[in-house]
């Protein structure tokens, strides 16, 4: 049918964030001193809208913003190894899997621990 003009179909959220390796949720810590990145926060389509594009359109949006605009080349984000559709989105758009560092001066919390042992 028709779209309702108030109907969110998809977004993507990026902001500045520290490149500390840490993933961004509620309560997170970052390491004082550590240089801000573009980091993608959230990107989701709606159910109704997948499978057409969207998402890599969006990636692809961001990154050009964050190029022309920010004047940065590099983009950050976490997503959980189980969540295949957007582990395929990346792969597709070029992105590469980094390792976790372990930082013994500014250890892990449990939470995030925990959360890195889920992913």
């Amino acid at each position: 049918g028709d779209l309702d003009q108030s109907q969110v179909v998809a977004l993507i959220d990026v902001s500045l964030w520290p490149h500390d390796g840490r993933v961004r949720q509620d309560g997170a810590r970052s390491k004082q001193g550590v240089a801000s990145k573009p980091y993608v926060l959230n990107l989701c389509v709606s159910p109704v809208f997948r499978r057409r594009g969207l998402a890599a359109k969006l990636v692809a949006l961001a990154e050009r913003l964050i190029r022309d605009v920010w004047g940065d080349t590099e983009i950050y984000l976490h997503v959980y190894d189980d969540a295949l559709p957007a582990n395929a989105l990346y792969e597709a758009c070029g992105y590469e899997a980094l390792q976790y560092i372990y930082d013994k001066e500014f250890p892990y919390s449990k939470a995030e621990a925990e959360l890195l042992r889920t992913s």
